[in-house]
């Protein structure tokens, strides 16, 4: 709609996807957690969530592995992507949480 952009979220999973979760918050004012995700089933699987955001918001995406050793390389090849509004950011290889800002606050 009018005022709003697609979030596209691709997340492939790792070898442990029960151990997988995500988060996303505005953080233009109160930082409330507007979707999360996970944990997931399906060892080496991909999960791709749309959602229609405000586009004039600044977005903190947050992905979280349970055990510590993140999406990729010891236990499958996982990655994350994260598009929205023209920018993307993309990963699999941190420790119990990596975040990334997307888009500013208008």
């Amino acid at each position: 709609g009018a005022g709003e952009a697609e979030m596209e979220i691709t997340i492939v999973l790792d070898n442990y996807p029960e151990e997988t979760t995500w988060e996303l918050k505005n953080t233009c004012g109160s930082s409330s957690v507007q979707i999360s995700g996970g944990p997931y089933n399906t060892a080496g699987g991909t999960e791709v969530e749309k959602e229609c955001v405000p586009n004039n918001q600044e977005y903190e995406f947050s992905i979280i592995d349970g055990y510590g050793d993140g999406i990729c390389c010891g236990h499958g090849q996982g990655s994350y992507t994260v598009k929205f509004d023209g920018a993307d950011v993309t990963g699999g290889q941190f420790g119990s949480v990596e975040s990334n800002v997307l888009g500013t606050c208008g």
